[in-house]
């Protein structure tokens, strides 16, 4: 691993302050809901964000690890915090979901992060599946 993964790896952690790497070196990022990746293929920085992106979303917009629906709102709110500072930027996690999600779209995925997650960029998605 080298040092850009590990400065990204602790800057996402600390974010997610219950998250711990396995020893299948997979990050498990909320443990509550066993969301994880694995970190296997991380060469850069940009990887490891890409993997929160496409392999994350899901259980931070959809989850519902809790019986209460206050406690799951709690844990939508948390977690959707925790993702927008570590980015650094306002998403919106359950577009980021639909359009990234599951490795749906890895090339829509990478223009993402480097165009600064604009979210123009998804929702010009949205738009062109509309008229499709």
């Amino acid at each position: 691993m080298n040092n850009e993964v590990f400065e990204e790896l602790k800057k996402l952690m600390s974010y997610f302050p219950d998250s711990f790497i396995n020893r299948q070196l997979e990050l498990i990022l909320i443990p509550k809901t066993n969301t994880y990746f694995s970190l296997r293929d991380c060469l850069t920085k940009n990887d490891v964000i890409s993997k929160v992106l496409m392999w994350c979303t899901r259980d931070i917009d959809k989850g519902e690890p809790y019986q209460q629906r206050k406690r799951n709102i709690d844990f939508y709110v948390d977690n959707r915090d925790r993702l927008r500072k570590y980015l650094g930027s306002d998403i919106n996690v359950h577009v980021v979901y639909n359009h990234l999600g599951n490795g749906i779209n890895k090339e829509l995925t990478h223009r993402f992060i480097e165009s600064g997650f604009d979210m123009n960029l998804l929702y010009v998605e949205i738009k062109s599946e509309e008229v499709e």
